[in-house]
This record gives structure tokens, C-alpha cells and sequence, in this order.
């Protein structure tokens, strides 16, 4: 039998998973959180798993019996991903395969996180029905959990969530985090006037997150991204305001002037509403809102 509203989440130590903890902390569930490392200060169980391996994963949940796990741990970095493929493949296709075999098998919910960039970006407003074309490894490899998942575990949730903005529990994992701390010591922040997101403050994300469980929905593909449509520079200068600083420091940039690796998809807005009819709700708020700087408070 499982345990009466507990769930297991991975990566704690990490920019979303901390807030998922925390939201589900706030509803009354029971958190155990799984991590490859110690984390410090955490006000729930804490399972080590320096290496996650598919019969300690199944020795872990079966031992747990929670009544879902949560996957938001990944190799999320495009640009690391790129250099090191074959560590994201193991990181964001084979590991999320293993937890929809196992919680297949023990009769757990999975929910999986995605993302907006299994899109090429030249359309914008991308439904759950349109077609992936993703334009890099951390794409592909999100592509392939996608596909794999609702085959090993019929009761699943896929989430693609869109560019979160916010402040990690560490100081180091958000957006924000870093663009604060340039923006502190005056240096200027160029910022793409024709890349468009549908960014969601996290702190957001993670409720819709844990609503999703705590009010089961039907298992299925949703998009999580906010009502607002924003540009990399417009985003910036309302992210500038709400911290305090001057717009004097964010100036327009073009993606042609961008010479990084891997490419960049100058669109990947999605459309929220299939997950807003499945919650019952009329909204999901932007970086417009005070959510996009609350601060984690454990």
C-alpha cells in the first residue's frame, strides 16, 4: 500500500526541484527528496544516491511506496549538453525510462519534466499536438524521453515547461541569480529582441506541478508556460525593474549577432490552455507578476 500523500522528488539540490519540494511541503504532503550529492538544511528526508542505478532506484521506490515521483533532476544545459552527449543521453532519456519502468511496474504516477526546445522556433504558440523538430542534443534526448515514457507507464505526466525565471534556493541555479549579480557590478546585459518565451516564474511552474498531482489530472502531454508572450529584451528590462536596477543596463541585441553554440530557437512560445482546462483555471501569471522574485524560504 502507498503511503497516504507522499512523493518522491529528484534533483532537490536543483533550480526547480527545490521549489517542487517546497510546494508540496506547503499542501501538507510528505517530501523525501533523491539526490546524487548531500544537500544541507532541508526540511524533509533526504535519500544519497551518488549513482542512480535501476535496481536501487527500484529498491528505493518500492521502499517508499510514494503515491508519485516526481523527475525534475537533468542535464539541463544546452551548451554542456552539446559537449558532453553521451552523459545527457544517459541523463534525459535512459534514466526517465528506468523511472517509467519501475513506476510502471509499481503502479506510480511519474511526472516528467520537458521543455519548450523540442520545438525548431519558427512557429510560436506551439500546441501538445504540434510536430518536434528540436535543433540540438538537449532537445533530442527530451524528445526521446517524451516518446519512450507513455509506453513503460501509462500513468504519467509529461510537463514542457517553458523558460523559468526565479532565484534558487542555493544562489546558484536560477536565472535571475546570475543576472542579478551582473547587473550589481554595472555590467551591461545584451538581451535578443526577436527570441520569444512564454516564461513562467518557477515558483508558478512548481504549483502547477504539484496542483497536477494533489488534484489528479489525466495523464497526458501539457505545456507549462504563463499568458505572457515576452521577448529576451523585454523580459530583461521588467526583470531589471522588479530588482532594482536601471534599464540603462540592458541594451537590444539581435540572434544574428549570437555566435555560441548550439543554435538558438527564435520562438518557442507555447499555448498553455490544455493544461489550464484540465487545473479549471483561468490564468497562469508571467515575470510580470510579484512571483517572479519571492525567494525560497527553507
Amino acid at each position: 500500500m502507498k503511503t497516504e500523500n507522499s512523493v518522491l522528488v529528484t534533483g532537490a539540490n536543483g533550480f526547480l526541484g527545490s521549489w517542487v519540494c517546497s510546494e508540496f511541503l506547503r499542501l501538507g504532503w510528505k517530501v523525501t527528496a533523491l539526490s546524487r550529492q548531500p544537500v544541507e538544511n532541508l526540511p524533509f528526508p533526504l535519500v544519497v544516491l551518488p549513482v542512480w542505478t535501476e535496481s536501487s532506484l527500484l529498491s528505493l521506490i518500492s521502499e517508499l511506496k510514494p503515491n508519485a515521483v516526481v523527475h525534475t533532476a537533468a542535464m539541463s544545459s544546452t551548451a554542456e549538453s552539446e559537449r558532453n552527449e553521451d552523459l545527457t543521453r544517459l541523463a534525459n532519456t535512459e534514466l526517465p525510462k528506468i523511472l517509467a519502468a519501475i513506476t510502471g511496474k509499481l503502479g506510480i504516477r511519474l511526472v516528467h519534466c520537458s521543455t519548450d526546445l523540442v520545438f525548431d522556433g519558427l512557429k510560436g504558440n506551439y500546441s501538445e499536438t504540434d510536430p518536434v523538430n528540436p535543433q540540438h542534443c538537449y532537445g533530442r534526448t527530451k524528445v526521446a524521453a517524451e516518446l519512450a515514457i507513455p509506453d513503460l507507464n501509462p500513468d504519467y505526466l509529461i510537463f514542457r515547461l517553458s523558460l523559468l525565471i526565479g532565484f534558487s534556493r542555493d544562489g546558484n541555479h536560477g536565472f535571475l541569480d546570475g543576472f542579478v549579480k551582473s547587473l550589481a557590478t554595472g555590467k551591461a546585459q545584451p538581451a535578443f529582441t526577436d527570441e520569444w518565451r512564454t516564461a513562467t516564474p518557477v515558483s508558478v511552474a512548481a504549483k502547477l506541478i504539484a496542483d497536477s498531482v494533489t488534484h489528479p489530472i489525466k495523464s497526458g502531454l501539457y505545456h507549462v508556460a504563463s499568458d505572457e508572450k515576452l521577448n529576451r529584451y523585454e523580459m530583461a528590462c521588467i526583470l531589471a525593474e522588479k530588482s532594482g536596477f536601471s534599464f540603462d543596463l540592458i541594451f537590444p541585441a539581435k540572434l544574428e549577432s549570437f555566435t555560441g553554440k548550439p543554435v538558438r530557437q527564435p520562438d518557442v512560445s507555447m499555448n498553455n490552455q490544455k493544461l489550464k482546462s484540465a487545473l479549471g483555471i483561468s490564468e497562469i501569471p508571467g515575470i510580470s507578476s510579484e512571483e517572479t522574485v519571492r525567494k525560497l524560504l527553507f
